[in-house]
């Protein structure tokens, strides 16, 4: 569950290449303006996951130094929100209306200046839904399309006019907490989890659902593994695979605390989860679920972070 004030700010890199890779460098600076008018004409929005879920920039702010994102994700495959009265017991179900998925939103906010790999350092708050595995097919989608007029001279071709656009690619700012914790640590157990729908219910009613979870224990053998990243990839590939969506993994740090962290069952979803720096925000602000403008107090204080 999301925080009233506080959230984790995943630290990453956006890197713009070009295809074919002779063509001409492209800047963050040359789509800008592009896309600040696809935001303001409410065309920055691509459906996925077979038009079940979509995602979008809803918000945009150009500043001389950084560019300052609003996303909003929202999937029609999450079961409805149901609220407790904590003094009564009693439920509340929000049921939602035919068209309707649950939404949530994320700041992010990319630096202007190239660093020295040549990368643009971006920071993306931390929301289920639009994570790497979400957001960087999009980007690249929505680069691409507008960048559809770019052409130049290509030298290995007797000089003839083609086309070329920009890729983008999301990376991580590399963390070493989690491998640091697992060195003295220990690995105490995974869990897959799969959705299936439930069987013996209206289908007419939306989303209802069972989670099943087979839970699979795992021990650190020896210190210092290396290799345990590789091992926990390639077992969230094989999940996924087999039709599970999230994995989660139990471990408890060298001083005894246990943690539980989780995430999708993607390649992506994996490194940004367990290798990517992230630091706590706190904001003076209450943060909503999902708004439809960028929270000014929450995004100073994502700038005053970047380097």
């Amino acid at each position: 569950m999301l925080g009233l004030y506080e959230r984790w700010v995943l630290f990453q890199g956006l890197r713009i290449e070009t295809e074919p890779e002779h063509a001409p460098e492209f800047e963050l600076n040359d789509i800008l303006p592009q896309l600040v008018a696809s935001v303001q004409d409410d065309e920055a929005i691509k459906l996925i996951r077979n038009d079940t879920a979509s995602i979008r920039i809803a918000d945009i702010n150009v500043t001389e130094s950084h560019v300052e994102l609003l996303f909003q994700y929202a999937d029609k495959n999450t079961t409805d929100p149901v609220f407790m009265n904590m003094n009564t017991n009693q439920l509340r179900p929000i049921h939602r209306l035919d068209g309707e998925g649950i939404a949530v939103s994320g700041h992010a906010v990319i630096k202007r200046a190239k660093a020295d790999d040549g990368s643009y350092q971006l920071l993306m708050e931390q929301v289920t839904g639009l994570g790497r595995s979400n957001v960087e097919p999009f980007i690249r989608s929505l680069f691409k399309s507008l960048s559809t007029d770019l052409t130049f001279e290509d030298e290995t071709d007797n000089n003839r006019r083609k086309k070329y656009r920009p890729v983008a690619k999301l990376e991580s700012d590399v963390s070493s907490k989690f491998k640091d914790d697992l060195d003295e640590g220990t690995v105490e157990g995974i869990e897959l989890i799969s959705r299936t729908q439930a069987g013996g219910v209206d289908f007419d009613e939306p989303n209802f659902f069972r989670e099943q979870a087979r839970v699979i224990k795992l021990g650190v053998v020896t210190k210092k593994d290396d290799s345990l990243l590789d091992r926990i990839t390639e077992l969230a590939r094989r999940a996924r695979r087999n039709g599970y969506e999230k994995i989660k993994i139990r471990y408890k740090k060298p001083e005894g605390k246990q943690r539980t962290i989780g995430m999708g069952t993607t390649v992506t979803d994996v490194a940004e989860q367990i290798i990517t720096k992230n630091e706590l925000v706190t904001s003076d602000d209450i943060l909503e679920q999902c708004v439809d403008s960028i929270n000014r107090d929450f995004m100073a204080k994502m700038v005053a972070r970047l380097s």
